[in-house]
């Protein structure tokens, strides 16, 4: 399996103000049940006095979801160095049912083999972790890691090739093998078919039921490199994201 190369970094596929907004759903044997909906947005902004790009990420539960499991409003966003989309920081307010917190990850070394991170975790004023994590593979958060994989070099890769990485979860370092499926075509809202590619991703985490394929990601087929569908299998049922709508894509609409 050869290695995925990255694209050139001064020309990455997203652009300061795009809006992706996500449905959420969740299947359990054969119930289906729209489980939440989530927005995902880019802006250009200024992080320790020098230019960044913002990626923040807003989930909620239906009203469905509330009543009958628990309400989930979490909140994440992260810092990434510009054009080279380095990580710099992660910042996730979460609020599950009865627990709340927040967490900070300030990203203090990052190369092509290794990482450290700080990590502090605050609930209700009193801070219950605070913690260095090291990797030993260059390391992403969950949002810098989609930007990551949107800026590959899709049009240099052979089915099969593979890149380990390292995503920082929380207070500890989970090891990816990113693995790339091949050009494929995903059902769209429309009548006709959208051209994608495909990847899958093993890892190996409590929260899911397999290691090899414990998601798979399908990204659109043209220069936007847009998330169109994401598939996670949990312990307990499997979760889909599905791109809904889209604002401001750096190299013109995608009809989906």
């Amino acid at each position: 399996m050869g290695r995925i190369p990255l694209a050139n970094a001064q020309i990455v596929p997203f652009q300061s103000g795009e809006e992706l907004n996500f449905t959420i759903h969740y299947k359990y044997g054969l119930v289906v049940v729209k489980a939440g909906t989530a927005v995902y947005r880019l802006q250009t902004e200024t992080y320790n006095q020098q230019p960044a790009l913002k990626t923040a990420l807003n989930f909620k539960t239906t009203s469905f979801v509330d009543n009958v499991i628990m309400t989930i409003r979490d909140t994440m966003y992260s810092y990434a160095t510009l054009p080279a989309i380095t990580p710099l920081a992660h910042f996730r307010n979460i609020h599950e049912g009865s627990h709340s917190y927040y967490e900070e990850t300030w990203i203090q070394k990052h190369t092509t083999t290794t990482a450290e991170a700080k990590v502090k975790q605050t609930q209700e004023g009193t801070v219950k972790k605070d913690t260095l994590l090291t990797a030993s593979k260059e390391s992403y958060d969950f949002l810098n890691m989609f930007l990551y994989i949107r800026n590959l070099d899709y049009g240099s890769m052979q089915v099969g090739d593979t890149r380990l990485v390292a995503v920082l979860m929380g207070t500890k370092v989970v090891y990816l093998t990113i693995r790339y499926g091949g050009q494929t075509v995903l059902e769209g809202k429309h009548t006709e078919k959208n051209n994608a590619v495909w990847w899958t991703v093993d890892l190996t985490d409590k929260i899911f039921a397999k290691s090899k394929n414990a998601m798979e990601i399908w990204i659109s087929d043209d220069e936007n490199h847009v998330p169109l569908k994401l598939k996670a299998q949990l312990k307990i049922g499997t979760a889909v994201a599905i791109l809904s709508s889209y604002k401001n894509l750096k190299n013109g609409d995608y009809r989906y």
